[in-house]
């Protein structure tokens, strides 16, 4: 099961962004990306129990990001499922409901690889 981390602002409510993250995985053809999608006000413990993402989620706090979000996909690496991450991230930037301008989105891709978290910039 590859597991990978995102964090990003939107300023959408997260029923709002849940709907559309759910669109975006089906129009890249990764309708079994599971994605768990979670206000980081709503406690940084919920988001992971390893202190490596809990670390990276306060810092996301700490610059006062809103939403985590957890993508597992059963038979792919974590590479994998950080690269799908990245390409529904990728649809997700470029919905007019949620953002005037795709250059607007910002987030930050994690995954574990070899021990250590590696990052991807969105």
């Amino acid at each position: 099961m590859g597991i990978a981390y995102a964090f990003f602002d939107c300023p959408a409510d997260k029923e709002k962004v849940r709907a559309e993250l759910e669109h975006s995985k089906d129009r890249i053809g990764a309708s079994e990306l599971e994605l768990s999608l979670k206000e980081i006000s709503e406690g940084i413990e919920k988001i992971s129990e390893d202190p490596r993402v809990q670390a990276i989620a306060e810092e996301a706090q700490g610059a006062s990001v809103r939403y985590a979000l957890e993508a597992r996909y059963e038979g792919h690496t974590n590479r994998k499922t950080a690269d799908a991450l990245a390409d529904t991230l990728n649809q997700f930037a470029y919905c007019p409901e949620l953002y005037t301008q795709a250059e607007d989105f910002f987030g930050s891709i994690f995954y574990e690889d070899l021990g250590g978290y590696y990052q991807e910039r969105e």
